[in-house]
């Protein structure tokens, strides 16, 4: 019998609230503690990385004139200097880019202004699949659309984009490796919301994938930091809807993005 799993969470404005406090809380902590000594170590990684080729060549000299003993082989010099320079450089470099993104992202979740862009649920969707890598026609022609219904709605046009991506993303991957399933995408009208529906056949998910489906607020897509499905449904909660998803191991897995409708 299919394991049927659902996954809920009601968040209250005041919870809400008091979770965008403790996020811009938390990223002022970060961008204060963190940058300036990991600015530091990257300048000291630049920095080694001048000074290893001399000290590598004075070794080897100091070795074949007999004033030392070899006792680091060229293979270890190798994997020292990768250490030293390049991985210093190269992670501190992406964790600085990664506080870097935390600020515009935070000043758009936690924006209650009537300055937000204006969506169009239709257009939104096929923008994000006219953007998408798909990686030929095929892949594409798993996708089907049925836009029953149509409507507008206020929020940040990052966080609409990355949302649609990472859950095309997502499908996308399962089924490849499932090695089957389709995508269906649809508009429906449901009491107070408009409701888009993404859905494929692929895998479905248990219980404990469930729980943490919206665990991830970042993620990384072609070697770029973007907003993950769990800080683009906190955009979408500020607005008074939601992301819930629903699935059923080894059949499906469907995500119920819902708008409330305005007067």
């Amino acid at each position: 019998m299919a394991d049927k799993s659902e996954a809920f969470c009601e968040i209250s404005h005041s919870n809400l609230e008091k979770l965008s406090r403790a996020w811009a809380r938390m990223i002022d902590c970060i961008t204060h503690d963190l940058t300036t000594p990991l600015v530091t170590l990257r300048m000291t990684g630049e920095n080694t990385g001048n000074l290893f080729a001399n000290l590598v060549e004075g070794y080897k000299l100091a070795v074949k004139n007999n004033l030392i003993e070899a006792a680091i082989n060229e293979r270890h010099l190798k994997l020292l200097e990768k250490i030293l320079v390049s991985e210093i450089k190269n992670n501190t470099s992406a964790m600085i880019e990664f506080l870097r993104l935390l600020h515009p992202l935070n000043q758009a979740l936690l924006s209650n202004s009537e300055e937000i862009q204006l969506l169009d649920a239709k257009s939104c969707i096929e923008a994000t699949l006219n953007k998408y890598p798909f990686s030929d026609e095929k892949e594409r022609s798993l996708i089907q659309v049925d836009y029953k219904y149509n409507f507008k709605f206020s929020c940040s046009p990052l966080f609409m984009e990355q949302l649609f991506s990472n859950l095309l993303s997502n499908a996308l991957y399962c089924i490849k490796q499932t090695g089957k399933g389709k995508i269906n995408i649809c508009i429906e009208e449901e009491h107070h919301y408009y409701v888009v529906r993404f859905k494929d056949t692929a895998k479905g998910m248990d219980d404990l994938m469930l729980l943490q489906i919206f665990n991830r607020f970042f993620s990384r897509r072609n070697n770029e930091i973007v907003p993950g499905l769990g800080f683009c449904r906190l955009a979408i909660l500020q607005k008074g809807g939601d992301v819930l998803c629903h699935a059923v191991k080894g059949e499906f897995t469907e995500f119920v993005i819902k708008f409330p409708k305005t007067t």
